[in-house]
């Protein structure tokens, strides 16, 4: 939504009511978004001066990737859940006269997570694949003595 005619905030879901209440919280000048405890740690490791910031919260776009997969009647649903990390991924940039930096930050807690979910994964894997091999030979016929 349009805050003023330099500012747009922008939202991905929440509806309209989530964007009116977006909008004028940018309007009376708090920062709800600064204020996020994720935010302003992930904040501290990007450089100070900026001309953008862009934060997402990767667990929750996981999580929100899972729900719609199952709700769109998905038949392989995800099979494994995303702790809530409170860490967003952060991407900023900066300019000036004669050069542009860009950054994207991942938090080390996000990859943490990440990590987990693959060695959950990987684990439920192999133990199926266990007992599809302990169903297979319980269902061989017993081979005979000749």
């Amino acid at each position: 939504g349009a805050v003023d005619s330099k500012t747009i905030v922008f939202a991905f879901g929440g509806g309209k009511n989530h964007v009116k209440t977006l909008v004028e919280t940018v309007r009376s000048g708090r920062d709800i978004v600064g204020e996020s405890a994720g935010v302003k740690k992930v904040n501290a490791e990007l450089p100070s001066s900026k001309t953008f910031a862009m934060y997402l919260a990767g667990d929750r776009i996981l999580t929100l990737i899972k729900r719609v997969t199952k709700a769109l009647g998905e038949e392989d649903e995800i099979p494994f859940d995303v702790p809530n990390v409170h860490a967003p991924i952060a991407f900023d940039g900066s300019s000036a006269i004669g050069w542009t930096r860009g950054d994207i930050y991942i938090p080390m807690e996000l990859g943490a997570a990440l990590a987990t979910v693959a060695k959950e994964m990987k684990a439920k894997e192999e133990a199926a694949v266990r007992e599809a091999a302990k169903a297979e030979e319980a269902a061989a016929p017993a081979e005979s003595d000749n």
